[in-house]
């Protein structure tokens, strides 16, 4: 037997038992996960990504591109208990340590308030709110609700340190979680995203 005919009667072979190749159409990724929760996850994702960008340890233009690669790897696996685990892990630890950073700056004097009032009025108030938001981060983190309004809440004692009375400009760190997940589930193809 030739070659030829060797190789003819192999794939002759293989295409009665796997049956004929898939159609281009058949090559789209298997969506292993719904879009409600593909959303929440990369919103937790952005949050984790965003608080890195706020503490310089990632550049801020790379964030869509985790986000992506992300998103990618949840349609392909589905949910995945490990990587979860390991994302609330993070989001716990890198969120508590910008609400315990801003507790400590304030305790020892360091924050540099707004004029509108007393630095006193300033203290307490951010003291009592970091306190409410240490619990709550705790709580959203570990229930999966979302993490971004808390963060613009910690985002906003922040800038009073700074001297603003207003959450404006670059240290308004999560103002674009939505933007950033809407284009990644439009990137993705996420059927009923909105």
């Amino acid at each position: 037997m030739s070659f030829r005919s060797l190789l003819i009667s192999t794939l002759a072979a293989l295409l009665l038992l796997n049956g004929p190749p898939a159609a281009a159409a058949d090559l789209a990724v298997p969506q292993h996960i719904d879009a409600t929760a593909l959303r929440r996850s990369l919103e937790r994702d952005a949050a984790l990504y965003l608080l890195r960008a706020a503490f310089q340890l990632l550049d801020q233009s790379t964030v869509p591109g985790l986000l992506l690669a992300d998103g990618h790897r949840m349609q392909i696996k589905g949910e995945d208990a490990e990587f979860n685990a390991e994302l609330n892990e993070n989001l716990l630890a890198e969120g508590s340590y910008y609400i315990v950073s801003l507790k400590y700056l304030v305790t020892v004097g360091g924050a540099n308030w707004p004029t509108d009032r007393s630095a006193d009025s300033y203290d307490v108030q951010a003291l009592e709110a970091l306190e409410g938001l240490q619990h709550r981060w705790i709580a959203a983190v570990s229930d999966g609700s979302d993490l971004a309004p808390l963060l613009v809440e910690v985002d906003r004692i922040n800038s009073w340190t700074e001297g603003l009375s207003t959450l404006t400009g670059k240290l308004d760190h999560f103002a674009t979680v939505d933007e950033l997940v809407d284009q990644a589930m439009q990137t993705l193809e996420v059927a009923g995203h909105s």
